[in-house]
């Protein structure tokens, strides 16, 4: 994973996947435990894998047949010994997404997009943070000046 000199942590940026039944499902409890089976069985991870190429499991003791062989993408490294395994320790365990990420996300896009008619970058940064500022308030959260 990308790291900026040698002091610091590690980064992963964003990612994840998640199993989720839906509040109006006409039956919740087989949703469920279909979700508990495709991400913690080795049956269902090597199913998301070789059918959605996908299978990161919460199981801790199987991350996946095929993540257990060397890998053509990771130029013929171990998907889990080489590559996530030494990843994850370069993680800080003390960062955390703010409540509104993914909405902020969708601010500054659609912001962006906007250069084509003559918004700066600049100016859509200004705008976007006046917008989720607002998103934050909107959802009776505070907002304070870091302290430097």
């Amino acid at each position: 994973m990308p790291v900026w000199g040698k002091e610091g942590f590690g980064s992963s940026y964003q990612g994840g996947s998640t199993a989720a039944v839906l509040a109006n499902s006409p039956h919740p409890k087989e949703a469920l435990d279909f979700c508990v089976w495709m991400t913690t069985t080795k049956e269902g991870i090597d199913a998301l894998i070789e059918y959605c190429g996908i299978g990161w499991s919460p199981a801790r003791d199987f991350i996946g047949s095929a993540r257990e062989k060397p890998s053509k993408f990771f130029a013929g490294q171990n998907y889990n010994e080489e590559v996530f395994v030494p990843a994850a320790k370069e993680q800080n365990p003390d960062w955390s997404w703010w409540p509104v990420t993914q909405q902020s996300f969708n601010i500054l896009s659609d912001g962006f997009r906007k250069k084509g008619s003559g918004t700066t970058l600049v100016d859509s940064v200004a705008t976007a943070e006046k917008q989720i500022m607002a998103v934050f308030r909107g959802k009776g959260l505070s907002i304070r000046k870091a302290s430097a």
